[in-house]
C-alpha cells in the first residue's frame, strides 16, 4: 500500500563531487531507517530551487524522499509498505 506523505525528516547523507548527494539513512517518526539501496533518482525545480528525488529501500519498504538544495532540507513524500 502506498501512502503519500509530506513531512520533514533528518537524513544522513554524503555529498561528493559536484554536490552529488547520496542518502545513507534517515529518521522519521522517531525511528531510524538504514537505506539499503537507492533504486531511482530524478530532479525537479521548485522556483529557483533544485529538488533531488530519491526512491530508496530499507528492505521491506520503499520510500520516496527528496532534498531541496535551495534551503538544504529533506522531506519524505511517500512510502510503499508490505501488505
Amino acid at each position: 500500500m502506498f501512502t503519500r506523505l509530506e513531512e520533514r525528516i533528518k537524513v544522513y547523507a554524503t555529498f561528493g563531487d559536484g554536490m552529488r548527494v547520496k542518502p545513507l539513512g534517515f529518521v522519521w517518526a522517531g525511528r531510524k531507517y538504514r537505506i539499503e539501496e537507492i533504486t531511482y533518482t530524478w530532479q525537479t525545480r521548485k522556483g529557483r530551487d533544485l529538488i533531488q528525488h530519491f526512491t530508496v529501500t530499507d528492505g521491506p519498504n520503499i520510500w520516496e524522499i527528496c532534498y531541496n538544495a535551495g534551503d538544504m532540507t529533506w522531506q519524505i513524500t511517500g512510502v510503499e509498505t508490505e501488505g
